[in-house]
């Protein structure tokens, strides 16, 4: 679990192996190299060529609580009070009636509490395959240019409604423009993937900055993760975040099985139709450090009538796994 608080103060930086939406301090260099140390107890992102984004500070030990920010202590209290009762009711409805003493007891070390929970509720439960139903939409992919092939997803509506409405509203672009300064349409439609790394994904969706430090969702600037299930192969669309409860509109589609992403991104869709298996073009296209060599477009984009759709059904065929990439 990675949470943003500025509490923490060691670090953890990238191999490339996690999409992540850069958005915080100085700006993310796409083609630098990437390592991974985690230390004990906190961790900080440092992204690119050494460079630290000091607002980005993620912690991951349990118990770093960003629920209640600058709030007062009276709403704090409502906050952690309403998380409590959400949290029983999903998982071990016959605590409720113990949430006022158990909130008491943790008076002041709310984060612990809430970190014990999740630890004995949540992670020793399994991550389930993914898998959904819903609408089914496009991206026509342009390749430096050239006529564009299309990618079809299905979204996975009836398990992360919230996710996948965001994704396809983003497709048709039926939301008009964003409430920023300029005014950005909220679509898809001519923003480019800027991260590509070989037998891990393929990363787009910044339709604002075009680099992996913008993007915005239609539920104003980011939104709750919702289920999560396992990135068990390829042709997965999965939210890229920053943190946490961070998504906006960065997405990826896993090139094979990415199970250390499992619980930090929420899986909404697979790809059910690949023309001209442009997939593995764009893969031809990045390095290890998640360069793309040319340009990668969205010329065009949408949700597919229904019986369009049905036409593509089929998911794609597993490809063969890619040897482990080497950390830099």
């Amino acid at each position: 679990e990675i949470l943003n608080t500025a509490a923490a103060k060691s670090t953890f930086t990238f191999d490339g192996n996690t999409p992540k939406s850069s958005g915080f301090g100085a700006a993310a260099k796409s083609s630098g190299a990437f390592s991974f140390k985690p230390t004990a107890g906190a961790s900080a992102f440092s992204v690119g060529k050494g460079e630290n984004e000091p607002d980005a500070v993620a912690a991951v030990k349990f118990g770093a609580d960003a629920t209640t920010g600058g709030a007062s202590p009276g709403q704090g209290a409502e906050d952690h009070r309403t998380r409590l009762i959400a949290f029983y009711e999903k998982y071990n409805p016959e605590k409720l009636p113990t949430v006022d003493s158990t909130l008491k007891k943790f008076a002041g070390n709310e984060g612990e509490l809430f970190a014990k929970l999740e630890h004995k509720y949540v992670k020793s439960q399994p991550i389930p395959p993914p898998s959904g139903t819903g609408p089914r939409c496009y991206l026509d992919i342009s390749l430096d240019g050239n006529t564009a092939s299309r990618l079809v997803f299905t979204l996975f509506a009836d398990k992360v409604p919230k996710t996948a409405e965001n994704f396809r509203a983003l497709c048709t672009g039926e939301k008009g423009k964003s409430n920023d300064l300029r005014g950005t349409p909220l679509c898809y439609a001519g923003s480019k993937f800027h991260r590509i790394v070989p037998g891990f994904m393929v990363q787009g969706g910044d339709f604002t900055m075009g680099d992996g430090r913008g993007g915005v969702s239609i539920y104003g600037d980011k939104f709750a993760d919702e289920s999560f299930m396992a990135h068990t192969k390829r042709g997965l669309l999965s939210m890229a975040n920053s943190g946490k409860n961070t998504n906006k509109s960065q997405f990826f589609i896993t090139l094979k099985k990415a199970a250390h992403l499992d619980g930090k991104h929420v899986v909404f869709g697979e790809l059910v139709s690949d023309e001209s298996n442009v997939l593995d073009r764009m893969e031809e296209l990045g390095d290890s450090a998640g360069k793309v060599n040319g340009q990668v477009t969205v010329k065009s984009c949408g949700e597919l009538p229904e019986e369009a759709a049905k036409s593509a059904a089929k998911p794609v065929p597993a490809k063969a796994a890619m040897p482990p990439m080497s950390a830099k």
